[in-house]
């Protein structure tokens, strides 16, 4: 984790007065961890889509899927209640 990600989740635990365990719903992905890809689905559109890892260092970590003919998504299912979770961010 780097210094600037580690102060942000820092920042984001002290700015709300839960206890740490009350943010178990926090989920942060990194494409640089061995096997990701494995914990994300695939939505078939039409064919089959080869994504990669690309590790660059400028840019950072990131996914790359190249098609020929063919369509799809991966998207990774989150399960929660909106009532008590309402929002929703990433970038």
């Amino acid at each position: 984790m780097t210094l600037r990600r580690l102060l942000f989740v820092v920042v984001f635990i002290l700015a709300f007065p839960y206890d740490a365990s009350a943010i178990e719903w926090l989920k942060y992905f990194t494409f640089s961890e061995k096997g990701v890809l494995r914990i994300w689905k695939e939505k078939l559109h039409q064919g089959k889509v080869d994504y990669k890892v690309i590790h660059e260092p400028i840019t950072g970590d990131h996914i790359r899927g190249v098609a020929n003919a063919a369509a799809s998504g991966l998207y990774y299912e989150i399960k929660n209640n909106p009532k008590e979770m309402p929002y929703l961010s990433w970038k």
